[in-house]
């Protein structure tokens, strides 16, 4: 494995819990939440674990997470902006 790894930087806890926490535990239970249902959302989960698996694969690299606090998220979003309106990206 490469030593290139990319960052995804989202406000959404719930994004980041269900790839690195949930997901895997539901994996180690055939897809199952601890009340034996199916979990809310798990095609959309399973969907981006595979668009990652495959990333990963084709760029030789391991993706992360990390969950950003919605207020720099939003500060984050107003820079972008401002630099974008003077052609600074």
């Amino acid at each position: 494995m490469s030593d290139k790894t990319w960052i995804i930087a989202t406000d959404s806890e719930y994004v980041v819990k269900g790839i690195t926490e949930w997901l895997p535990t539901w994996k180690n239970d055939k897809l199952r939440s601890k009340q034996n249902e199916k979990p809310a959302n798990l095609d959309l989960l399973l969907r981006l674990d595979a668009a990652i698996t495959a990333e990963e694969t084709r760029q030789d690299l391991k993706i992360g997470f990390w969950h950003v606090p919605r207020e720099y998220n939003t500060m984050a979003d107003k820079l972008a902006k401002e630099a974008a309106q003077h052609g600074d990206l």
